[in-house]
């Protein structure tokens, strides 16, 4: 990742991979919804990409904050929310809009699929917030 990036935005990259994750789940299920477990993420982020954390509810909380974020930034819609749980997740208009667009000769939803290092996360985070 940028180093000016990880220096101003220190959770950027918790952030560019809770997008990520979110996106694939909620494109993988379209037109369908999903629920979400913050704490269930937090979890298998610890576990699979190795975020360092003082407890998984701390982890959890700010997973919360940047699903909050994506709904406030018009990419998800959700039915409802307690706690660090979401329940009836779905893309939004906007976000299939994004997905299904051509950007660099493939759409950004093969690109989603494809971004697994943190890098190619951020490419896909600047596309869908553009």
């Amino acid at each position: 990742m940028n180093d000016t990036i990880s220096k101003n935005l220190p959770n950027m990259s918790l952030f560019q991979a809770v997008v990520c994750h979110v996106m694939k789940q909620t494109q993988t299920a379209f037109p369908n919804k999903i629920d979400i477990s913050c704490s269930t993420l937090a979890h298998m982020l610890i576990k699979q990409s190795g975020f360092d954390c003082d407890s998984p509810l701390n982890l959890a909380i700010e997973i919360s904050a940047a699903i909050d974020w994506l709904e406030k930034a018009g990419l998800i819609w959700f039915g409802s929310h307690e706690l660090n749980d979401y329940f009836d997740v779905t893309l939004s208009k906007h976000a299939l809009a994004k997905l299904l667009s051509d950007i660099n000769g493939s759409n950004l939803a093969s690109q989603l699929a494809k971004a697994t290092t943190s890098e190619q996360q951020l490419v896909v985070v600047k596309q869908l917030i553009a």
